[in-house]
């Protein structure tokens, strides 16, 4: 609950550092295991060198999901459409591997130094509410003008249909099971701080 709270005040704050155009959101996304995205809002600073990307979460499926958003092979990333490429910085809203190897983050074949504690995957129950994702990635200062911005980014995912029978499974059992899921997201109008 408390990810959850810290998500919504981060977005209420980026709210106002921005003033939205109409249509910057996008259209909700079905991902794997039916989760939905939405890119809410893409923010830039005013030295066109910083995106805060915000998006929400939620499970309309049946089953429940545990999330870890990953930051391997290049993810996350966005692109204005003048080219300027943005990279990871940080995020907050969903828990975050620490390292970039993907299967050190998922612990397969073997649990690491850095995998995290499948206890500390997000737990998206269905019927919930959205959770808040807040992405915030850098460029080089003044490389970007572009005023749409394509973004991708890479879950690892777990799904779990029967929750007690989950309890009975072992640690390598419930890795077995991880997926991974890449996601891009279109193009979506840039909001510029005032």
């Amino acid at each position: 609950m408390h990810q959850k709270a810290m998500a919504a005040m981060s977005l209420a704050s980026l709210s106002l550092a921005f003033t939205s155009p109409a249509g910057a959101q996008t259209q909700p996304i079905n991902l794997n295991a039916g989760l939905q995205a939405q890119v809410l809002l893409v923010g830039r600073d005013k030295n066109f060198s910083s995106l805060t990307l915000s998006m929400t979460l939620i499970n309309k499926g049946k089953n429940t999901v545990y999330l870890l958003f990953l930051r391997a092979s290049g993810d996350p990333h966005a692109v204005d459409n003048t080219g300027a490429s943005f990279y990871y910085q940080d995020s907050s809203g969903v828990p975050v591997c620490p390292s970039q190897n993907t299967p050190e983050c998922i612990g397969v074949p073997e649990i690491k130094f850095y995998t995290p504690p499948l206890q500390n995957w997000m737990e998206l129950d269905p019927g919930t509410s959205p959770v808040t994702l807040e992405v915030h990635l850098s460029s080089f200062p003044g490389q970007s003008h572009g005023t749409l911005v394509s973004f991708s980014c890479t879950f690892a995912y777990r799904v779990v249909s029967n929750l007690v029978h989950d309890e009975t499974l072992t640690e390598k059992q419930k890795r077995d099971g991880i997926h991974l899921m890449n996601c891009g997201f279109p193009p979506t109008q840039v909001t510029q701080e005032q």
